[in-house]
């Protein structure tokens, strides 16, 4: 969300790898973002209200709101919008709050909690909050409809355990043929991105 509120579509907090500026998106409006380029690009960062236009129901989507201090405020804003759209979509979030928002208060809306395993050697830091989600312990709050669990901690032991209930479990981010073959037997979906055509 920018400084002024706005809800924009962009993976990172910060900007530095797509705009080549070492700041925070949520330090600035949506006018002096407009004036940013993706890299090196024509393009700018776009709205939400402007992408759930461009893709008007013609595909399904996977929304996911990134953690921040008022994520419930973000929850709160983006259902705004998708109320008013008619397509089919998902929600899914690392912040356990983000899909408590929606079980809360639109509970037709498929949540998904995004996890990972920590191993020794892994990339995510030995945090207690990267402790929780990794553990799962999140879901105690958030109730969610599916797990989404990075493909490259698919041995940990929380998800291990979890497939013994047989939730509906997706993996992120696949990028090659081989992880799909390796790891059909353990999840439902795969979402990936760089995916080289056939």
């Amino acid at each position: 969300r920018t400084r002024d509120h706005e809800l924009v579509v962009f993976h990172d907090h910060n900007l530095l790898r797509m705009c080549q500026v070492d700041r925070e998106l949520s330090d600035f409006t949506l006018r002096e973002l407009r004036s940013l380029r993706l890299k090196g690009s024509d393009e700018s960062i776009p709205t939400l209200a402007e992408v759930l236009s461009l893709v008007h129901g013609q595909v399904p989507l996977l929304i996911e709101i990134k953690t921040a201090s008022d994520v419930m405020a973000i929850a709160r804003s983006v259902d705004a919008l998708l109320r008013q759209y008619s397509g089919p979509y998902m929600i899914e979030s690392f912040d356990a709050r983000a899909l408590l928002w929606f079980r809360m208060h639109h509970r037709q809306v498929r949540r998904g909690q995004l996890a990972y395993g920590i191993p020794r050697n892994g990339p995510y830091p030995r945090t207690l909050l990267n402790r929780l989600l990794s553990t799962l312990l999140t879901d105690i709050l958030s109730r969610p409809d599916f797990i989404a669990f990075d493909v490259r901690t698919s041995s940990a032991i929380s998800l291990r355990f979890l497939r013994l209930f047989r939730p509906w479990m997706v993996a992120w981010t696949v990028k090659t043929q081989k992880e799909i073959d390796d790891h059909r037997k353990d999840f439902d979906l795969f979402i990936f991105e760089s995916f080289p055509a056939r």
